[in-house]
């Protein structure tokens, strides 16, 4: 089995590397080399026909705080796009289970200590890659075209 990696082309909308792209059988007979040759052809054009999304990592968090701060640290997770998986509580003390993208966890830290008086604290780990959201592919997508300077032609407008 061949397993065919390959950096993206710059015409393509994301520099982001391909994940899991294609794997290949090489059926006796055909060389490694024959393999790589064919794919050249074949992954432009599920790339540009096909269907793909951008994945993000999603981290699995777990924050802890005192109880009276429970509402509003489950607002702050909500507000950054977290999925409340579950919550514990014991002796004034509540653990609240999320899932939240990796992107939106940026400056949580800070934002904990201040919403808890400094008294909440939380981890994170890798949880799995899912999807982007539609307008968060976009704003990527759009990103980069800027970066490279390929972006779409805009209309002029008219004075």
């Amino acid at each position: 089995m061949v397993l065919i990696t390959s950096s993206t082309p710059a015409s393509w909308p994301s520099s982001s590397p391909l994940r899991e792209l294609l794997k290949m059988l090489v059926k006796s007979g055909n060389s490694e080399h024959e393999s790589l040759n064919c794919s050249k052809v074949f992954i432009p054009s599920v790339f540009d026909n096909g269907s793909w999304q951008i994945l993000e990592p999603i981290m699995f968090v777990e924050v802890t705080m005192p109880e009276e701060f429970h509402g509003t640290v489950i607002g702050q997770l909500n507000k950054r796009g977290g999925i409340i998986t579950g919550t514990e509580g014991s002796e004034g003390w509540t653990t609240i289970y999320a899932e939240v993208p990796l992107n939106n966890m940026f400056g949580y830290a800070g934002e904990l200590r201040s919403m808890t008086q400094g008294k909440g604290e939380f981890s994170m780990e890798y949880s799995r890659y899912s999807p982007c959201l539609p307008d968060v592919q976009e704003q990527l997508i759009r990103k980069y075209q800027e970066e490279m300077g390929i972006l779409p032609d805009q209309k002029k407008k008219k004075n």
